[in-house]
C-alpha cells in the first residue's frame, strides 16, 4: 500500500515525509498548504502496479497530486510500498485515512470521492 501525507503544514518548506509527500519516496514539489483551520483540498489520481498473468509486475504505481489546486506530483511513480505497507499485488486495494494523534488541530475530513478510472 502507498501512503500520502496529509498533516498541519503552513508556512513551513516542503520537506521529506512532510505534508503532501509520498512517504519515505518523494517530498512534494511545492507546500501548498493553507492556514490551519481552513478546509483544504486534494485532487488525486492512482494508478495502481500492473502485473503480467503470472503475478509478475510489469509497471510501478503512479500518482499526480493537485493540493489546493497547485500540482506538487506529476505522474510519479512508486517503486514499492511506502513505509510498513503491504507489499503489492494484483488484488484492488482500498484507501485508509489515518489519525497519528499529533498535537493541536488535525486534519479532518469530508467530500471524499472515489472513482474509477
Amino acid at each position: 500500500s502507498y501512503e500520502l501525507q496529509i498533516l498541519e503544514s503552513y508556512g513551513r518548506p516542503p520537506e521529506s515525509n512532510g505534508a503532501g509527500s509520498i512517504y519515505l519516496k518523494e517530498p512534494p514539489d511545492t507546500n501548498a498548504g493553507l492556514p490551519t483551520r481552513t478546509w483544504q483540498t486534494y485532487d488525486i489520481e492512482f494508478h495502481a502496479a500492473r502485473f503480467d498473468a503470472s503475478g509478475k509486475k510489469t509497471e510501478n504505481a503512479r500518482i499526480t497530486v493537485s493540493w489546493n489546486g497547485k500540482m506538487v506530483h506529476k505522474n510519479v511513480p512508486i517503486d514499492s510500498p511506502t513505509g510498513a505497507g503491504k507489499p503489492e499485488d494484483p488484488a484492488p486495494g482500498h484507501i485508509k485515512l489515518q489519525d497519528h494523534g499529533d498535537p493541536g488541530p488535525n486534519p479532518r475530513f469530508r467530500n471524499i470521492w472515489i472513482e474509477r478510472l
